[in-house]
């Protein structure tokens, strides 16, 4: 009895033991990102850091949950750098006929985009973008454009168990997208989430340095 006790509990601080070491190599790898694309965040007061739900939705890099309400948040963010260099690059010397588009004309296209598939993939016209006041947007969260969906959730490994998602993205110009994922399970609970003061706190943990 005592062998199968020690074996278990040598089970579990091996387990233990892996999933810390998974989730210090989770924060790492966003925190060199953050340095990466120039933004700051504050983990939300009253959050856990919880596993990556690996999807064919939309990939992410950070997810916390509260323990106290329904709402899980998730972080993405996309770097522009590559992609404008290539561009800038491109644009000395390009050939006859070939056409390319600019990577800062295209954050309010890759918003739907990202949208659609957080929702499940098929054309919904119940999602809708609010645009942020660009010197709000610049104000608030040092970004060049941003706003934010609200997205009905269909069965996808994205949404799990949830129904309901406030999508919040923020675009800098040749820096990075920058996507945020409030994710809960009805739109009742959206509703009130919007007008709870801590959550509204971490509305504003992620954002691009001033």
């Amino acid at each position: 009895m005592k062998k199968v006790s020690l074996l278990l509990l040598t089970i579990f601080i091996v387990s233990s033991a892996n999933a810390q070491s998974a989730a210090d190599s989770t924060l790492q790898k966003f925190s060199a990102l953050l340095d990466e694309t120039g933004m700051v965040f504050k983990k939300p007061e009253g959050t856990i850091q919880i596993p990556i739900v690996k999807n064919m939705q939309m990939h992410y890099e950070y997810a916390v949950k509260y323990a106290d309400k329904p709402l899980e948040i998730r972080y993405a963010i996309a770097s522009l750098k590559d992609r404008v260099d290539e561009y800038n690059e491109w644009k000395k010397n390009p050939k006859p006929g070939e056409i390319r588009t600019d990577p800062n004309t295209l954050a309010k296209s890759m918003a739907y985009v990202v949208a659609l598939n957080v929702g499940g993939g098929a054309m919904d016209k119940s999602i809708g973008f609010n645009a942020f006041p660009p010197q709000d947007v610049k104000a608030e969260f040092g970004a060049d454009w941003g706003g934010t969906s609200i997205i009905p959730v269909k069965n996808t490994s994205f949404g799990t168990d949830y129904k309901w998602c406030l999508m919040l993205v923020l675009h800098k110009n040749s820096v990075a997208d920058s996507y945020v994922f409030y994710l809960t399970d009805t739109r009742e609970h959206l509703n009130g989430l919007l007008k709870d003061d801590a959550a509204m706190v971490a509305f504003y943990a992620l954002k691009f340095k001033q």
